[in-house]
């Protein structure tokens, strides 16, 4: 934690200035692009960018040390260029280039970014090249069943309910701002996104070589996504105000990857203050997939909130890795975060809190029955200069154990 805190504070230091428009951007880890506020439109409808500000390109080194009950100690790091306005405030276009490791997971490297106002227009982009070797990846068998006798715990996979994943992961968020009332900035964006995967499917356990399922032999997929989006959040990295909202629809084509399949996907996420540092938060999606769709797409969850399925610090803690796997997927989580001293060394606010809440997750692989899972949890907290989130929770669901989490941002 002090390496991480130690980097950020380097990296508000001077480099070379550069000019753009004001916008905030999420450089916390993570796959998820980040949001902002549209642009005001004029009284004719036409948009109208914010004012142009000096901005300055800083160059920050990130180290990351976690750790989580289901991936073991992840070690890596990430060199990262941003734009930053001088005196502070929202950063914009970054560029980061890292890797990790993981005792127990997924071993990458990766290239990921955003780029703000695309050819002077108020389109936005976030862009992701990785390449992953997961020597634990879970497959918990058809309907998300063990053996009889058999505990899936909230560590890696016994031996019989992995596999060994390796493949490239492409992904590219395009977003537009749609035109609010005149003067007035709209929350509302459309998005499209592609995410390109190829998936390599080696040394099977004994419950996947037994039940051969779609994509037992890997293969590749071409997912196409086209959704609409209302973001009145107050900030990205941690809101106290506020509400997101993204639905979308997605298809792989028959002709784009060796599997078919096409479905549906809704999130929606609310934050209310209910006091000075006092913040209650709740989130809830539904995801319908349907079609030939291959047993590693089950853990997938799509729209913006895409990333590995339901189990673990970002999802449903107390619970093993992509445990609660399906077609279709229901995901609802509570939190109450708060922040009970602020202090500002190198005159930098660092927030210190606890949280806690409860988890829920259920999922349906079809011709099976419901497998449903409820989990508490607890935790510190910190908070350094709104930028980064550190999160070390303790976490226990039916469907798992007791999990610890080291995470460094926030859960949604």
């Amino acid at each position: 934690m002090h390496a991480l805190l130690a980097a950020l504070a380097l990296a508000a230091g001077p480099a070379p200035s550069a000019t753009a428009a004001a916008a905030p951007v999420e450089l916390a880890a993570g796959e998820t692009p980040t949001t902002s506020p549209p642009p005001i439109t004029g009284p004719s409808g036409e948009v109208v960018l914010p004012p142009q500000v000096p901005y300055q390109l800083r160059i920050a080194f990130l180290p990351l040390i976690s750790y989580g009950s289901n991936v073991g100690l992840q070690l890596g790091g990430a060199l990262v260029f941003y734009k930053a306005p001088k005196g502070g405030g929202p950063r914009r276009d970054w560029l980061a280039l890292g890797g990790s490791y993981a005792t127990h997971g997924p071993r990458s490297i990766e290239v990921k970014g955003e780029q703000f106002d695309i050819a002077k227009t108020p389109t936005r982009a976030f862009y992701q090249a990785k390449y992953a070797v997961d020597d634990s990846a879970p497959y918990w068998g058809e309907g998300a069943r063990l053996a009889p006798g058999d505990k899936p715990g909230a560590g890696a996979p016994p031996d019989a309910y992995r596999y060994r994943g390796v493949g490239p992961w492409l992904s590219l968020v395009v977003r537009e701002p749609l035109p609010g009332a005149p003067g007035a900035a709209s929350p509302w964006s459309l998005f499209a996104r592609v995410r390109f995967r190829r998936q390599e499917v080696l040394d099977p356990g004994a419950a996947l070589a037994s039940a051969r399922p779609a994509g037992f032999e890997g293969g590749t997929l071409t997912m196409l996504h086209a959704g609409v989006l209302r973001d009145t959040r107050d900030e990205e990295i941690s809101p106290a105000r506020g509400a997101f909202l993204d639905a979308s629809i997605f298809a792989a084509p028959p002709l784009l990857g060796t599997n078919t399949m096409a479905g549906g996907n809704v999130g929606y996420r609310v934050y209310h203050r209910l006091r000075p540092g006092v913040v209650l938060a709740a989130r809830a999606m539904y995801e319908l997939k349907l079609g030939d769709v291959p047993f590693y797409e089950r853990t997938q969850i799509e729209g913006l909130n895409y990333g590995e399925g339901i189990g673990g610090p970002g999802t449903l803690r107390g619970v093993a890795r992509a445990r609660l796997a399906g077609e279709e997927k229901i995901l609802a989580n509570v939190e109450l975060r708060a922040t009970l001293v602020t202090f500002r060394p190198a005159d930098r606010p660092l927030e210190l809190g606890v949280s806690t809440g409860l988890d829920a997750g259920s999922v349906r692989q079809r011709g099976y029955s419901r497998l449903s899972a409820l989990g508490g949890f607890g935790g510190l907290r910190a908070i350094w200069d709104r930028a980064l989130v550190v999160r070390f929770e303790a976490g226990y669901a039916n469907q798992g154990e007791v999990a610890w989490y080291l995470a460094f941002d926030e859960s949604f």
